[in-house]
This record gives C-alpha cells, structure tokens and sequence, in this order.
C-alpha cells in the first residue's frame, strides 16, 4: 500500500474489479484476501455480472461495493423483453444491497 501512497492516492481511491472466475477455484482463499484488502480501505467492484456464473451468494459473502453488469445485456435491451426483465431484476437487487451499479455500454437513451 506504500506504492499507492507514493503515488498521492489513498488506498480509499483504488476499486478492484474482479470477475466471477476470479474466485471460482478458491473461493476460500479468494474471499480472506479480499476481505483484508477491503479492511485496508480496498473497494471492489464485481465486473461483467451475468456472463459467468452469477451465483447470488457471492454478492452477500464478498466485500463488493459495484456491481458492472455486461454490455451484452446493455446492448440488447431495447429489443428484447427478457433482457429488459433480466436487467431490471439485477438493478433492483444491487440497490437492496446497497451496491452501486453500473451498466456498461449504455450508447442511447432507450438504454439508458
């Protein structure tokens, strides 16, 4: 964390974004790292939610502070009801959980 402060940040400034796969071999091992850095001030954010294997549990047992839903969702809202459902159903459920959300890709005002 030295390096961070070198460079005039704090370690507050730094959001990790890790996917999915990143914790599927060790989640164990994953969740004890994450977890000190996020005592340390680390924030993370959960990218490319809905492309791997989106196990709800992860949202409650990490120390997730964003959640970044996947631009293939994004890009195919205005067309596709279940995709609109699907986008929806995430929104709400990173707001009860106090995440910030972050939809990547949004081009247009329908898609937004």
């Amino acid at each position: 964390m030295a390096r961070v402060a070198d460079r005039g940040l704090s370690v507050g400034d730094l959001t990790l974004e890790v996917t999915e796969s990143a914790f599927l071999l060790d989640f164990d091992g994953t969740r004890e790292v994450m977890n000190r850095l996020a005592q340390r001030g680390v924030r993370f954010s959960i990218d490319d939610f809905g492309t791997g294997f989106s196990s709800l549990s992860y949202l409650s047992r990490l120390p997730f502070q964003e959640l970044k839903i996947d631009r293939s969702f994004v890009a195919e809202i205005e067309t596709a009801p279940a995709r609109r459902a699907v986008m929806r159903g995430i929104v709400d459920l990173g707001h009860a959980l106090e995440l910030t959300v972050i939809a990547e890709g949004v081009e247009t005002q329908g898609q937004l």
